[in-house]
């Protein structure tokens, strides 16, 4: 599956496989994303990158498993460091 991009507010439901995670882009609006057996992952930074929300909610639906990793591969001799989820705080 390729990227997962919301670019609209709203509730999502996610459940399945992605190799290239979600990246939530919806400015000021508010978005809720609903785990619902989904294995995420991403070799090019986090699994869940909030780049512009006013709000965004995670939820695990209940009996249900859910994996969230990241795989970037970073010089040891860096002080560098990668999150399987990522937001970007606005400044106000």
């Amino acid at each position: 599956m390729d990227e997962i991009l919301i670019d609209e507010p709203g509730d999502y439901r996610v459940s399945g496989h992605s190799s290239r995670g979600i990246v939530i882009d919806v400015e000021d609006q508010i978005v809720h994303l609903y785990l619902n057996g989904v294995e995420l992952e991403s070799s090019k930074g986090p699994a869940i990158n909030i780049k512009s929300a006013g709000k965004a909610f995670i939820t695990v639906e209940t009996d249900t498993n859910n994996v969230i990793k990241d795989f970037v591969k970073v010089a040891e001799s860096k002080n560098i460091y990668t999150f399987a989820v990522q937001l970007k705080a606005a400044s106000r």
